[in-house]
């Protein structure tokens, strides 16, 4: 089986390519000599940096003597901070966590057909 290399553009390939560099070369004595050398680079834009918010709830259940079900529900969102506010966002995240957990619980209780 052949393995087939992908010819992708790596992130550090295109990078490169916003590289230049001049060398100005001269041959003194049948040797090269370096005499000036430039470079310009441009600068990476890096991504925005990421918090993330976990958010979980548990809930345990007897079904018989000395027998319970544990349900356990989490959430792990990344959000970034100075455009959402935190306490919103885990608000948001803690609504979705325990409407989650809730159709659970009710799903278990509802009896089988």
């Amino acid at each position: 089986m052949a393995i087939n290399v992908g010819k992708k553009p790596s992130p550090h390939g295109e990078a490169a390519q916003d590289l230049t560099e001049v060398q100005t070369k001269k041959i003194k004595n049948g040797e090269e000599e370096i005499t000036a050398h430039e470079a310009k680079s441009v600068p990476v834009a890096l991504p925005p940096l990421y918090e993330t918010l976990e958010v979980g709830v548990s809930f345990r259940m007897p079904v018989a003597q000395y027998t319970m079900l544990e349900f356990t529900v989490r959430r792990n969102r990344p959000f970034d901070p100075e455009k959402t506010d935190a306490d919103k966002f885990f608000d948001e995240t803690k609504e979705w966590v325990e409407k989650k957990l809730n159709s659970i619980i009710a799903e278990q209780q509802s009896p089988e057909e």
